[in-house]
């Protein structure tokens, strides 16, 4: 690997480094701030505004990386509350026409299937997901 490849991926992973530990300080400054507020128990008192935020935050530091850091509430509880917040967003809801292939689309590849007459032995040796290369 040359030099300048190495010094890039070096400073990528020390950028991905910095960041996953700006997220952790984030996240403990954000548990830290529930205490003050709330007292020894913050965990009954969180409004949707600090569980949105503690569910991200923990998303960015790592679920396994939250371990030891998680205390107002368990790591299985933010990655709950982070599910509910995906399924809240509207980007990420799933609808299944969206990659539908057109009826155009379709004609036309059985209109070359059936017109392209030596492909069909490959098919037949061997048929797709065989785990074949061809």
């Amino acid at each position: 690997m040359s030099t300048p490849r190495v010094a890039a991926s070096i400073t990528l992973l020390s950028r991905r480094a910095l960041v996953r530990a700006q997220a952790k300080l984030a996240f403990m400054q954000a548990e830290r701030d529930l205490y003050r507020q709330h007292g020894r128990h913050p965990a009954r008192h969180l409004d949707e505004e600090a569980r949105c935020r503690l569910a991200r935050l923990g998303q960015m530091v790592g679920w396994s990386q939250l371990l030891p850091l998680a205390t107002v509430v368990s790591v299985k509880t933010l990655r709950r509350w982070h599910r509910d917040l995906i399924r809240q967003n509207p980007e990420h809801t799933q609808s299944g026409n969206l990659n539908r292939t057109s009826p155009d689309n379709e004609a036309l590849v059985v209109r070359l299937a059936q017109e392209n007459s030596w492909g069909n032995d490959a098919w037949v040796i061997f048929p797709p997901k065989s785990g074949h290369p061809n």
